[in-house]
């Protein structure tokens, strides 16, 4: 496997397994399950496989007692991919991804001309994937390292290879290194090259 594309959501209140489906499916990506992975910690304690058949429903109980769900799948039957998603501290986080082998203009760290149309609907489908879920903040780029933390510019600040942040507010200020323009019902801060 190549480089892989990260998608990262943090809300107050869960973003269903069946919801993510139903977005990609509308926009014709397809995940077939490979694997199902339930872990008490990082650490992988108390690790458990279910089913690839197992109603997806099922893993929120999981989540809300506090393990972290994986799910490990094929995208339109030519990429790995999958998700994980954990809550912490009435946080979900919401962890995709994709490997970019057959997507080189995707393999790159910034929005640029020709993969812009991937991350405007990114962008406007990760909108209505948000609206009503308490939305905190998310981010996407390539290999990227995420850590939660209350201050949203000091989570900016010490993440790595975001390139796109999607925020429910504006931060009134121009950010250094960021160009910053509303969509429909999110702000997008894209790193500027």
């Amino acid at each position: 496997m190549g480089a892989q594309l990260n998608v990262t959501l943090y809300t107050r209140r869960g973003i269903e397994f069946s919801e993510c489906d139903k977005m990609l499916r509308k926009n014709n990506v397809i995940c077939d399950i490979i694997e199902i992975e339930i872990i008490e910690d990082w650490e992988y304690h108390h690790q458990h496989f279910l089913s690839p058949d197992t109603d997806l429903a099922l893993l929120h109980e999981h989540i809300e007692q506090g393990k972290i769900c994986f799910v490990r799948c094929m995208v339109n039957q030519s990429a790995h991919g999958g998700c994980y998603v954990q809550k912490n501290n009435g946080i979900y986080e919401l962890s995709a991804w994709f490997d970019l082998d057959r997507y080189p203009e995707l393999d790159v760290d910034h929005v640029s001309e020709r993969n812009r149309w991937f991350y405007e609907r990114l962008s406007r489908e990760i909108g209505s994937l948000v609206e009503h879920k308490d939305f905190v903040m998310g981010g996407v780029g390539v290999e990227t390292t995420i850590t939660y933390a209350d201050n949203v510019k000091e989570m900016m600040e010490n993440s790595y290879n975001v390139f796109r942040w999607f925020l429910p507010f504006s931060f009134g200020e121009q950010l250094i290194g960021y160009r910053e323009e509303k969509t429909s019902n999110l702000f997008v801060l894209d790193k500027v090259e």
